[in-house]
């Protein structure tokens, strides 16, 4: 299924402001319905609820999953490296609707206990768009979510709107969302995207045009269907002026064909000195920029 909403283009928001934004939000429509929202549900070192918002007339579902963490603590982006645990999304007990995917936020570079991986601090939401069928219906979430201080550690919730809160229109919920719409990658620009793909046994070689320089230039690539993320890998560059990320597939994991256009990637530009990330970019492999 086609993803039922596009996403706005990344604009750099700290995390932190996530709940100043919504605040203001709030105050301009102090006087709209309460929000479609679950209750909040502790993960030990933060919270988590869903924020939803259905559309009858279309037949359409947008929401957030927000993850407001403790102070200290950490979770991780969709490639959380080698030991780390990416979030995953469970939306198949829900009732006549079906939710398409969910989109992640752009990254920061984080160091934890030793670890550096890419993640999120402070609050972080989680788009997500899908479909609302007729008739009663409930959105439920089961959410596994890898959470760190100076170790990390698995952390569940199961969170529910039901249909009565489901279809109130209600103004405040449809801000929160847009606003963290705002925090996802770009789409690529014609000076920074993957121009190619290619697959060698176990291998997969992601070529890449990027003409910023002075920044540390990391990829990432992802079947659509899901199953498996690569590593973050550093591009290189190559005696053609491109790029040359090369990725390992695990032994035994079956992907589709690089022809399937069912590929995604990730491109991330950082300080060389910091590894602060500076821009986000996310994409189809072999479609053209947008």
């Amino acid at each position: 299924m086609a993803d039922a909403r596009k996403p706005r283009s990344f604009k750099p928001v700290a995390a932190v402001s996530f709940l100043a934004a919504v605040s203001a939000f709030v105050v301009l429509f102090a006087g709209a319905a309460t929000a479609a929202s679950s209750q909040w549900q502790d993960i030990g070192g933060g919270k988590v609820r869903l924020v939803a918002l259905k559309d009858p007339a279309e037949g359409t579902l947008s929401g957030i999953v927000e993850v407001r963490l403790d102070k200290g603590w950490k979770t991780y982006w969709r490639s959380p490296g080698s030991s780390g645990i990416p979030p995953e999304f469970d939306f198949s007990g829900s009732r006549s609707i079906e939710v398409d995917r969910v989109h992640f936020p752009s990254p920061m570079h984080i160091e934890a206990g030793g670890s550096v991986f890419y993640g999120y601090k402070d609050t972080v939401a989680f788009p997500f768009y899908g479909l609302a069928g007729t008739g009663e219906t409930q959105l439920r979430l089961d959410l596994l979510i890898g959470i760190c201080e100076e170790i990390c550690i698995p952390a569940t919730a199961s969170l529910t709107i039901s249909d009565d809160d489901l279809n109130v229109s209600d103004p405040k919920a449809q801000m929160q969302i847009m606003f963290a719409e705002t925090l996802l990658p770009q789409a690529p620009p014609d000076d920074l995207r993957a121009t190619g793909l290619k697959q060698t046994g176990n291998r997969l070689e992601l070529e890449i045009r990027a003409e910023e320089a002075g920044s540390r230039l990391s990829a990432v690539v992802w079947p659509r269907d899901g199953g498996w993320v690569s590593d973050p890998a550093t591009a290189k560059p190559q005696e053609n002026g491109s790029y040359l990320s090369v990725f390992e597939l695990p032994q035994g994991v079956k992907v589709p064909d690089i022809e399937s256009g069912g590929w995604s990637f990730a491109l991330l530009l950082q300080d060389p000195d910091s590894h602060a990330v500076r821009k986000a970019v996310e994409g189809r492999i072999g479609t053209p920029a947008e």
